[in-house]
Parts: C-alpha cells; sequence; structure tokens
C-alpha cells in the first residue's frame, strides 16, 4: 500500500474566506503527522484522494469488512488492518506526487467533516493512533482551562504563556514544513490567529463527535 501528500486547489487572484485558511492550516498539520507516523513506522493516516494498494491483498484481507457500519474512513482503516498483518506499507514524499483536492464551501461544513473525522477515532486498531489522538486533545484542551483559570487569576498568565509558546513553536516548526513541500509558505500568515482558535476548535469538535451525528455528501448520519 503506497499513499501520497495532498494539497489544495488555488484559485489564484480570489481570496479565500478565513475558515478555508483554517482548513488548509489544520490540513498541513495532518499532513506532518501522516509523513512523521510513517517516519516512525507507526502509519496510521493517509487520504483517499491519493493512495493506492494492491487488488489482490485487498481482497485477501476481505477490504472494508471490519468496517462496513462506519459511514467514513475506509483509507484509514484499511491501512491500519494492512500495517497490523505486516504488509509493507509507504509514503511518497514527492513534489510530483501531490493530489489536489477542494476546500470545504461553508463553517458549517467543516465542523461536520471534524465531527466524522473525531467520531471514527474510537474505531481504530491502532493503539498509537488512539494514543496521539487523546494527547492532542489532552493538549488543547489544557490550554483552554489554563486560559479560564488565567482569566480569574487562579493561575499565573506566565504558566499558560509557556504552554502556549511551546506548542506554538513546535507545531510552527513542523506546519512550515509541510507548507513548504506543499509549496504554500504564504498560508503562513495565517498561523498566529490559527494557533489562538485550534484549540476552541479541536474540543469543540471532539465533544461533538461523542454526542451529535453529521452531514455528508448530502446524508446524515447518527453518532
Amino acid at each position: 500500500m503506497i499513499a501520497g501528500p495532498v494539497g489544495f486547489i488555488q484559485d489564484v487572484g480570489k481570496k479565500k474566506p478565513y475558515f478555508q485558511n483554517f482548513e488548509e492550516m489544520d490540513f498541513m498539520s495532518l499532513q506532518a503527522s501522516t509523513v512523521g507516523s510513517f517516519g516512525l513506522e507507526k502509519a496510521f493516516m493517509c487520504n483517499a484522494a491519493n493512495m493506492c494498494y494492491e487488488k489482490a491483498t485487498f481482497l485477501r484481507e476481505s477490504g472494508f469488512d471490519e468496517n462496513e457500519k462506519i459511514a467514513s474512513g475506509d483509507d484509514v482503516f484499511l491501512l491500519q488492518k494492512l500495517r497490523k498483518k505486516g504488509y509493507e506499507i509507504d509514503f511518497i514524499k514527492s513534489a510530483t506526487a501531490v493530489v489536489l483536492t477542494g476546500y470545504q464551501k461553508s463553517l458549517r461544513s467543516l465542523l461536520n467533516q471534524g465531527i466524522r473525522w473525531a467520531a471514527k477515532t474510537s474505531s481504530y486498531s491502532s493503539n498509537f493512533a488512539k494514543f496521539t489522538g487523546l494527547i492532542v486533545f489532552m493538549m488543547n484542551f489544557s490550554l483552554i482551562v489554563c486560559a479560564g483559570l488565567a482569566f480569574f487569576d487562579l493561575l499565573p498568565y506566565q504558566f499558560l504563556m509557556l504552554i502556549f509558546l511551546l506548542k506554538f513553536n513546535v507545531d510552527f516548526v513542523l506546519i512550515y514544513k509541510s507548507a513548504k513541500f506543499m509549496n504554500r509558505e504564504s498560508l503562513m500568515r495565517h498561523y498566529l490567529w490559527s494557533s489562538i482558535v485550534y484549540p476552541f476548535f479541536t474540543v469543540y469538535v471532539a465533544i461533538l463527535s461523542l454526542f451529535k451525528g453529521y452531514e455528508w455528501k448530502g446524508r446524515k448520519f447518527k453518532k
């Protein structure tokens, strides 16, 4: 199985809504996580927009059988299944292999996408994937809690700034590398405000995914 990089179609001269810049920034972090997990030989994420696998392998392992009741995530579930069974899996980190896709057309669509992605996390077969998701959630949730405590003078604001700057700098390095690879360095002008919004967006989506269904391709799915 081979996975590849995915980017967004750019309309030259057309100004994008802020939520689409946020979507792309978030996607850059997912691309960095994808490449990193392959580098650690613990691949757990890929994108169906750019992947391939042998038909014989798919048939031999009964393809999507284990996740037929889950509305989305066939690509990720298949990757984790094949990796668990010892098949050769790799990522093509090449600019010539990039596949471009479109942005979400509304903020509501972006939220639905986030809920859909978060909802399938509990069904992952990869413990590393679940652990990574939990760490991301706890880090962002901790930032929100610390911000609230600092606002009510229950926590020194310096402590909040220390945590935020640590996350800010680490994320910047990873996302910048992804943006540079995709020739989208100009996106980094949105990094500061996206970093402030991201913890609230992530925690909000994660909580909604536990109780709320979502819409996808004109259909509604229950939790």
